[in-house]
């Protein structure tokens, strides 16, 4: 009897022991976090100032020199390059990832308000061409028979 007393204390100074060393290194992980995130919020900073200084200016004299039906282009660039800055490090959407480079254009369009009329004039493709796209796009992200606004899903950070 004695020989299981002692084996239970070593035992409860082992586990002991063993959560010391885990609230160390959780705290270690939580200042691991802390820092990631900190970096995190000013690589962000630095990228909308760059965007605000260099891009947008670029984007604006652009502007003056395109038509009207590229100036809708224009915009969806603007529009993805701000997009870029705000997302960055946010969660990526592996769903977009098994969809082709049209359906992508496509989604982005979506997302954008584009209606399919007009994007089969921005891609010079009939809009038969955008509502197949757009159906694929719902079958590869499980939308098919869901009651799932595509834009709205589409929209969703």
């Amino acid at each position: 009897m004695a020989g299981r007393g002692i084996r239970t204390s070593a035992k409860s100074s082992t586990v002991q022991s063993l959560k010391r060393e885990l609230v160390k290194k959780d705290a270690a992980i939580d200042e691991l976090l802390h820092k990631y995130s900190s970096l995190r919020h000013d690589l962000e900073a630095v990228i909308r100032d760059n965007l605000v200084q260099v891009i947008h200016p670029l984007l604006a004299r652009l502007e003056l020199t395109v038509p009207k039906q590229g100036r809708v282009l224009l915009d969806m660039l603007r529009q993805a390059i701000d997009n870029l800055a705000h997302d960055y490090g946010a969660r990526s959407r592996k769903d977009l990832s098994s969809l082709s480079r049209k359906e992508i254009e496509v989604s982005n369009m979506i997302r954008y308000g584009l209606t399919s009329k007009e994007m089969a004039q921005l891609m010079k493709v009939s809009p038969q061409t955008v509502e197949t796209h757009r159906k694929n796009i719902r079958r590869k992200l499980g939308l098919r028979g869901k009651d799932t606004n595509l834009s709205t899903y589409l929209s969703k950070p």
